[in-house]
């Protein structure tokens, strides 16, 4: 499966250093880097697009980030560098699908082990 990630990018407004603890948390990237994502449009975070809790991470930095003021974006990107802008109601989409799949696959499981007894 390609590497899709979810990123989260944070519109500068003059207010970046309020921002920086809620990044911080989740990120190993030093203050300066991190306001120079900001100040020049790079991605803050990413998060693998498969991983539930990863993904439900990402809800809540963003809304403690919108919470704080912030200008938020959202992209999906794929390995083969096309990024796409998204919506917030897309991460719900996607952790809804993944439970979804993960849900099916274990009934699959369940009934593949019954057809083996």
């Amino acid at each position: 499966m390609a590497d899709v990630k979810m990123n989260i990018l944070v519109l500068p407004d003059g207010q970046e250093s309020k921002y920086i603890p809620v990044i911080r948390r989740y990120s190993q990237s030093s203050i300066s880097e991190i306001l120079n994502c900001v100040r020049t449009g790079k991605y803050v975070l990413s998060f693998k697009h498969s991983d539930i809790e990863a993904l439900r991470t990402m809800q809540k930095i963003i809304s403690e980030l919108q919470n704080l003021g912030a200008g938020i974006k959202i992209f999906e990107s794929f390995e083969n560098h096309e990024d796409m802008e998204v919506g917030h109601q897309q991460i719900e989409n996607v952790i809804k699908r993944l439970i979804d799949t993960k849900q099916y696959m274990e009934k699959i499981d369940d009934l593949t082990l019954e057809d083996d007894d």
